[in-house]
């Protein structure tokens, strides 16, 4: 497994979670066919504005594929500027329960 890392910042305006997770979605419909992502984690940090996400893909073809339209696609917001781009082998990835009570 794969992982791309980008981090942006001025990404973040006072929308609420909801909103950034339905505007991850559209711009992703929006932006074509990707091959098919195997995860998708987004950090953020509201007081400074800056994002950070990953993208799991099963193979580094699919990774590099993905990242072509991603390069096509637009940044979050105007204002919003990319300053990381990284790709990364994943070597441990643990899901753990919400709830382990």
């Amino acid at each position: 497994m794969h992982a791309r890392v980008v981090i942006f910042e001025n990404a973040l305006k006072t929308e609420s979670v909801e909103g950034l997770r339905k505007q991850t979605v559209e711009k992703l419909r929006e932006s074509g066919s990707f091959p098919p992502v195997q995860g998708l984690l987004t950090l953020g940090d509201f007081s400074t504005g800056r994002r950070l996400m990953i993208t799991f893909w099963e193979s580094e073809a699919d990774l590099k594929a993905a990242n072509e339209i991603y390069e096509r696609m637009s940044v979050p917001y105007p204002e919003a500027r990319r300053v990381s781009l990284e790709a990364y082998e994943v070597i441990q990835h643990d899901g753990f329960p919400a709830d382990r009570g």
